[in-house]
This record gives C-alpha cells, structure tokens and sequence, in this order.
C-alpha cells in the first residue's frame, strides 16, 4: 500500500521504501511500483548473487530500489544517476531506508569522462540516457560524466548492475574489469555481448524480458579475470 511523504509517494518492495513522483513517473511503473513487481526479477536475482563482502556499482540507479535492496547485504553500494527528475526521489529512498553504505553521485557513467556531457531527458525517466538516436526526447541537458574506467580503478566493484539504455556494453569495451565476477546488465536487441563473453564472463541466466531488450546475468570465476580486450 503506498502512502505519501512531502512530495512523494512511497511504497514498499521487498523490505525497502521506495519514493517516486508520480507526476514524472509512468502509469504502468506506478502500477508496477504499488504492485511490488517493480524491478522484481532485476532484484530477486541481484540477492541470490551477493555476498556480505561485495562492492556493488549500480550505474543508472533511478528510483534507488534496487540500490537499496543491495546495501542491504553488501559491503558498499555506489550509485551514479544523471537524471535531475529523479534524483530527489532516488536520494528520498536512501533516506527512507537509512542506507548508510549507498553513495549516490548525480553523474553519467560512459566511455570517457567529461565535464560537460550531453544528457537526453524522455518522457520515462527510465529511457533517459547519453544516447541522443535510441528514443525521441524532450530535453537535452548538460551533465558531468564520469568513465566507467576510472570508476572500476578506484572503487573496485566485485559486482555491477547496469541499466544506461543502449550503452551497456559500450561501456565495458576495452576496460579492465579487475575483480568484478558478476554484471547485471539490460541488454537491447541491438547490442553486441563480445566485450563480456571474451572476457571470461558466461551468460548466467534471462532474468526478465522487456519489449525491446531483457535483462541478463553475467557471470565468471576468479580463474577468468583476465584484463579485458579490446574488441
């Protein structure tokens, strides 16, 4: 049942308070967020794959659910969103859960980092992205970004979700992914897979399948972290 909070909605998911404006958030999410489905496939399986000792990088982290749920039980959560629609709803949810080890920074994550990066705000705030040709939008701002290469360097995840709409696997081309041993990754029918598969990552499993992409888990054994190629 959702109840409301200042400018919020809040609604629960798993054991997390979820905040979300439902005058920027699709009827179907709102739907889907009031009848504890959103996300859930993404979730249940992100839970059966953590460890207490993980790092986890959750690029695109929107309304902060699955963030949260993954503070729960891993050591460090570092989440980046651009989006200035959904940020106070993403900053109200850690706050609501009192997600002490989440950190969120208000950032892209891309190849290269940048000062001043094109950001492409849509009428869902889960299709914004840094990719101007994948969906009409309705505004494009400036946002810093910052490389997934440095973000690897200096926090070290040992597990990362992401969900950037269409960058995905740009993103891990020619990175070296040091200790990570699971990715949790949107992938959209247009995305090649081969800077995971030559990697040592193997597809773990579908998690869930959307219109247009599906969610998928990669996975690999210490044995397999070898510096990635460039492809």
């Amino acid at each position: 049942m959702a109840t409301m909070l200042d400018d919020f909605t809040v609604c629960q998911i798993m054991g997390v308070s979820v905040a979300y404006d439902p005058g920027q958030t699709a009827s179907w999410i709102v739907d889907a967020l009031e009848c504890g489905t959103y996300e859930l496939p993404e979730a249940t399986a992100l839970m059966g794959l953590l460890q207490g000792s993980d790092r986890v990088l959750d690029i695109g982290a929107g309304l902060g659910f699955t963030a949260v749920l993954a503070s729960k039980i891993a050591e460090h959560v570092l989440a980046y969103e651009p989006n200035p629609r959904i940020l106070p709803a993403l900053k109200a949810t850690k706050a609501l859960n009192g997600a002490s080890n989440l950190e969120i920074v208000d950032a892209a994550v891309s190849v290269q980092t940048k000062d001043l990066d094109t950001f492409y705000l849509r009428e869902a705030f889960w299709a914004s992205s840094l990719e101007r040709d994948t969906k009409p939008y309705l505004e494009a701002i400036q946002c810093r970004s910052v490389s997934l290469s440095s973000i690897i360097q200096h926090f070290k995840p040992t597990v990362v979700a992401c969900d950037c709409e269409g960058l995905e696997f740009k993103l891990f081309d020619s990175v070296d992914l040091l200790e990570v041993h699971t990715i949790i990754v949107e992938v959209h029918e247009f995305e090649r897979r081969d800077p995971l598969l030559i990697n040592g990552f193997s597809p773990s499993g579908k998690i869930a399948d959307g219109r247009r992409s599906k969610v998928e888990s990669f996975t690999r054994n210490k044995a397999d972290r070898l510096p990635i190629r460039r492809v």
